[in-house]
């Protein structure tokens, strides 16, 4: 499960092909115009002028304005919209072009190379530890219930978008303040009542496939939209500091077991289950007892070092494989993926023996080996 997790991830995390830089205005004005209605809602794009001053890109009319800036390395095209709203692209030059690149998900920090994003994850981390804490001393765990279950429908929500979504047909217009027009196409509705509809059935029958088949579409859509925005440095030093603090949370403060004991009877996507018999039911499961009949790994230890396959393959520049439904996977992050299970082996060596054991310390440092080493035989840089 945690190598079909990569997998998934990588696939949602392929740049998409926009336009090309030379082409606009020009050839690819259509591909540019369908974009920023399809994604942003923006109509008027239709009537707008479009051109190219130095390297800046201009779509106007009197009253609205897009800009696209091309940045002097030539790798990045910075978005800015007159309602404040801004984005960051990929250009690559290919064959003699410049072609600018998208993302099917949405990025969870604006600057992918900012290593402030690290202190923030462990901030966002050690603060949502702290309230699990409290909320299970109140014994209020309907309140970790609802949270929980509100992130899966949000998170599957921005996974389906790119499968599900046709187009910004019969749109729907809610203006909930002056100036502020909020666009809504049709698809969304329906990818809206599917996301609903699944988390409502993780809630009325959480049995053990039910459970891995959320979270491995969670754990990939969350990994994705953490990997196309962390950048290789930022996602590097994560990892160590994950590494060292799921060691220090489970065999020094021991506070991460004590974590899992005490959320694990909501039976939420917050872990894989693999049975050790095809008889087994996890709403039967006992959690008091030593002996269990399945292998419990938690989610987070699922998503962590995917996090590096997706930044290795969607921010690194090296030879790659186009694979069937997935698309191009470069050789760094094939060996990332190669390295996440000669360390899951290694852990699953130690839990053999029956002991809760620190998943990280195994599987980022697996990941990482695994990624430079692909970096090298791929002959690309490191960091």
């Amino acid at each position: 499960m945690l190598i079909l997790v990569q997998l998934i991830a990588v696939g949602l995390g392929q740049p998409e092909y926009w336009f090309l830089w030379d082409e606009v205005p020009g050839n690819d004005n259509g591909r540019l115009i369908k974009f920023f209605e399809k994604n942003y809602g923006i109509e008027w794009v239709r009537t707008a002028k479009i051109e190219k001053i130095d390297d800046s890109i201009n779509i106007s009319t009197e009253k609205n304005y897009i800009s696209l800036r091309l940045d002097g390395e030539k790798t990045k095209v910075r978005l800015n919209i007159d309602d404040g709203r801004t984005e960051e692209f990929i250009a690559r030059s290919e064959n003699g072009k410049l072609v600018i690149y998208s993302q099917k998900l949405p990025k969870a920090f604006s600057n992918p190379d900012d290593t402030g994003n690290v202190a923030l994850w462990m901030a966002l981390i050690l603060g949502f530890t702290v309230f699990i804490f409290l909320i299970i001393k109140l014994n209020k765990k309907w309140i970790i219930q609802a949270i929980i279950l509100i992130s899966v429908a949000w998170t599957m929500y921005y996974v389906f978008i790119p499968f599900l979504s046709f187009g910004p047909y019969f749109l729907l217009k809610l203006t909930p303040a002056t100036g502020l027009e909020i666009v809504i196409g049709p698809s969304y509705y329906i990818i809206l009542l599917i996301s609903i509809g699944l988390t409502f059935a993780l809630y009325k029958f959480p049995e053990w496939y039910v459970i891995d088949i959320t979270g491995i579409i969670v754990g990939a859509g969350a990994a994705s939209m953490f990997g196309i925005s962390l950048a290789i440095i930022p996602t590097l030093l994560l990892l160590v500091v994950l590494a060292v603090y799921d060691y220090i949370a489970v065999y020094r403060t021991k506070h991460m077991v004590a974590l899992a004991e005490g959320v694990m009877d909501l039976r939420l996507p917050i872990l894989l289950v693999v049975p050790k018999h095809w008889k087994y039911s996890f709403l039967a499961e006992k959690f008091d007892k030593e002996e269990r009949e399945a292998f419990f790994m938690g989610l987070g230890d699922a998503v962590m070092p995917t996090l590096l396959v997706v930044s290795a393959n969607f921010f690194v520049r090296a030879g790659s494989y186009n694979l069937p439904l997935l698309g191009s996977v470069n050789i760094p992050a094939i060996g990332a993926m190669l390295g996440t299970l000669a360390g899951f082996a290694v852990l699953m060596g130690f839990v053999m023996k029956g002991k809760p054991q620190a998943g990280l310390p195994f599987l980022n440092g697996g990941v990482i080996l695994g990624y430079v080493a692909g970096s090298l035989i791929a002959g690309s840089q490191i960091i």
